[in-house]
């Protein structure tokens, strides 16, 4: 009897063992143009839902303004408000001349954030490829707010990763913990270094999801009431 009840529960546990997967997410495809500024393009994988849109800064001290975010095939890029919409190339990039420009994911579901894609503009090796992003929890608009407020948003401090000028893609390692908001761009690290461009490929993320809920089966019920009740009966006897 107690083999098989301890086979149940070893069952039981195993059903409410977690399932992690590594979920990558493609962002580039034939060309679509946003709507407008504050437009967002969703894509769903591995049952998550991320939601994307693009943001600038005139400067680092300035405030954020939603901007138009277009698909590519080679990623996602950013028309700020100072390039206009549908604006030309190179300036339909990522990138922080004149403005910095930002791509904001927010994903349905606490995920552990891994890497990040990025693709030089036109396979121009001239251009920079630096990157500063932010990862958090956070469900809050970053219309009118600055850097210095994201931290009491739920964003945690600023990351840089930097790499020389190359026409290659480029797979950008993030560190972070589990999050559902990704604040990635270029670089924010040095206020005269302002080369970088490129678009965003791809991101990948680790998520696991959460344990069905299992309903026990009317005799698996019955055994475990038959031992709950067994090992009531042995303490009564043993207090006697």
């Amino acid at each position: 009897m107690k083999a098989k009840i301890f086979s149940i529960a070893a069952l039981v546990l195993a059903a409410f063992s977690a399932n992690a997967a590594l979920v990558p997410v493609t962002l580039s495809g034939s060309t679509v143009w946003g709507s407008d500024y504050g437009n967002t393009f969703t894509y769903t994988e591995g049952g998550v839902t991320v939601t994307a849109s693009a943001w600038s800064l005139t400067s680092a001290g300035g405030t954020f303004q939603s901007s138009q975010l277009n698909r590519f095939d080679t990623g996602l890029g950013v028309c700020d408000r100072s390039e206009g919409k549908r604006c030309d190339s190179p300036q339909h990039q990522v990138d922080n001349v004149g403005s910095y420009n930002f791509v904001l994911f927010q994903f349905s579901a606490l995920v552990d954030p891994l890497t990040v894609v990025i693709n030089p503009v036109n396979n121009n090796p001239d251009y920079d490829r630096d990157v500063s992003y932010w990862t958090g929890i956070s469900a809050e608009s970053l219309y009118g707010k600055t850097v210095a407020q994201l931290s009491a948003m739920g964003f945690g401090d600023r990351k840089d990763a930097n790499a020389s000028a190359d026409d290659d893609a480029l797979t950008v390692s993030l560190v972070s913990p589990l999050a559902n908001s990704l604040l990635f761009g270029a670089s924010m690290f040095d206020s005269h270094d302002r080369d970088d461009w490129f678009k965003i490929t791809s991101i990948k993320f680790d998520y696991t999801a959460p344990p069905p809920v299992q309903v026990p089966e009317p005799g698996s019920l019955a055994l475990i009431a038959l031992a709950l009740g067994g090992l009531g009966l042995a303490r009564r006897r043993r207090a006697a």
